[in-house]
């Protein structure tokens, strides 16, 4: 189940507290030049960006940048402009979507639902229940229409 997150303070908050959180993995999809890239983060405290010029080192720093909302206006959101972000090598333009598999604790998972979503209708209820067992979450943003889901699968 995909859950569009009309509030996107649900992942800010959880970003907010990040002394729990950490990125497991990046996924970059259809963003300038890249088609798919999935950046692995087990194990590491450092990943080099080599290649020659050219070669799409930038576009990865920018597409991480972009998936955190709180960038939006920096640089005048340049770096969300479609004709910036769509792969410029494909006839058919898809939707870039960057994607981060993110490792959480469960009581932080608890305080930020209740506090940004609440729990009282049906429909959070469920989506809490299935968040609380979790020990990764993956949220996932479209940067042509700026919004957030947040899969359940």
């Amino acid at each position: 189940m995909t859950v569009v997150i009309k509030k996107y303070f649900l992942w800010y908050n959880i970003f907010e507290r990040g002394e729990k959180m950490k990125y497991k993995k990046i996924r970059i999809r259809n963003y300038k030049a890249i088609k798919d890239l999935t950046i692995d983060f087990k194990n590491r405290s450092l990943i080099p960006l080599i290649g020659l010029n050219e070669t799409g080192k930038s576009s990865i720093l920018e597409a991480i940048f972009s998936f955190d909302k709180t960038n939006d206006e920096f640089n005048n959101g340049k770096h969300l402009e479609k004709d910036n972000i769509g792969n410029k090598y494909e006839v058919v333009q898809e939707d870039a979507l960057i994607t981060a598999i993110i490792e959480i604790k469960k009581d932080e998972v608890e305080d930020v639902f209740k506090e940004v979503l609440g729990t009282r209708n049906k429909k959070n209820k469920k989506i809490f229940e299935e968040i609380k067992e979790k020990e990764e979450i993956e949220i996932s943003r479209n940067l042509i229409s700026k919004g957030y889901n947040l899969d359940l699968d």
